[in-house]
């Protein structure tokens, strides 16, 4: 299965990103193909001023973002599957 993992904390030194980094590493252990971001780790105008008017200049981060959710078959979005 292919999964997709969106840390959505700005940290990845929290409870929360102990918890993606090890979703991360057991999902492939168990063979899945996994993709994650971590938000805070990415650059982008979060009012998306540019990319409103011309979704061709959306961000490089954004735009991978897009990628992955359309690429995976489940998608954990802030570790919502994270129990």
């Amino acid at each position: 299965m292919k999964k997709y993992v969106l840390l959505g904390h700005p940290s990845r030194d929290i409870f929360n990103g102990k918890i993606f980094n090890r979703y991360i590493q057991s999902a492939g252990k168990a063979g899945h193909e996994v993709r994650s971001q971590a938000l805070g780790e990415m650059r982008f105008d979060p009012v998306l001023w540019e990319s409103i008017q011309d979704p061709s200049r959306l961000e490089a981060n954004l735009k991978t973002a897009q990628e992955n959710i359309l690429w995976c078959d489940e998608w954990e979005p802030g570790g919502k599957g994270l129990r």
